[in-house]
């Protein structure tokens, strides 16, 4: 009897470490994952004992606050020419940028990573910082630039300001039309020295000229902003849509 029960604890002891490694190896995503996760809190506690704002930064907003124009990129004189600037803050988790469009008391308008556009709970996101666009995923800033050229916000909840997205970026846009080597400028220029040309055309030169993505959804905020601001009037629809240029009339 007694070297029965020796014989099965010897063989426990030996079978025991094997199903450890085997129930590691069936879990090992998840436990990955679930240690991923568990580093990521500790880092962003650790991150934020004593930790100050930067003058670009603000505050998430404080319950029953809405924020006055969620649209405006707040740009100021220390913003360097040629750089566009959003509202954006960190997922707690991923330490990715999530763009801000909007925020009430409970959620932010974001769009994230992927390019989508939700409602997000605050409480997963760390402060609000005013951050260049060349720090967001590609398909983020692609649907960034198609957001701000709504001429109508999506408005999923009421409350929300009616000023078309692109207001806020204004005077990002009159900023970089000081700079003759940045797209707005470059494609006002083209367009003051044709006087009445195509979309297509207007495209196709900038991409022939200095590179630029003919898909890219720069080129069309660009074209909204110099409407906006009354430097062309837009003919048409579409890519053989006219742009006339004129005068400033704002």
């Amino acid at each position: 009897m007694e070297d029965t029960i020796a014989l099965i604890k010897a063989i426990s002891s030996f079978v025991w470490p094997i199903f450890v490694l085997l129930i590691i190896f069936m879990f090992r995503k998840e436990i990955r994952l679930l240690l991923a996760s568990l580093l990521g809190k500790k880092k962003n506690e650790d991150e934020s004992v004593g930790e100050t704002l930067s003058p670009t930064q603000v505050p998430l907003s404080t319950p029953g606050d809405l924020v006055d124009n969620p649209y405006d990129s707040k740009t100021d004189e220390n913003t360097p020419v040629g750089q566009f600037i959003t509202r954006a803050c960190k997922h707690i988790n991923t330490g990715k940028y999530f763009v801000v469009l909007s925020e009430n008391n409970e959620k932010i308008y974001s769009i994230n990573p992927l390019g989508e556009i939700k409602w997000i709970e605050k409480k997963l996101f760390q402060t609000i910082e005013n951050v260049s666009i060349d720090l967001l995923e590609n398909e983020q800033r692609e649907a960034w630039y198609q957001w701000i050229q709504n001429d109508v916000p999506d408005k999923p909840e009421p409350g929300e300001p009616k000023n078309p997205p692109i207001i806020g970026y204004l005077p990002t846009y009159i900023k970089l039309l000081n700079n003759p080597d940045i797209e707005p400028s470059r494609m006002l220029s083209y367009i003051k020295s044709k006087e009445k040309v195509s979309w297509f055309e207007t495209k196709e030169y900038l991409h022939d000229a200095y590179g630029y993505e003919l898909t890219s959804g720069s080129m069309g905020a660009s074209l909204k902003a110099l409407e906006t601001l009354g430097y062309v009037r837009i003919d048409g629809q579409g890519p053989n849509k006219k742009i006339i240029f004129s005068m400033r009339i704002i």
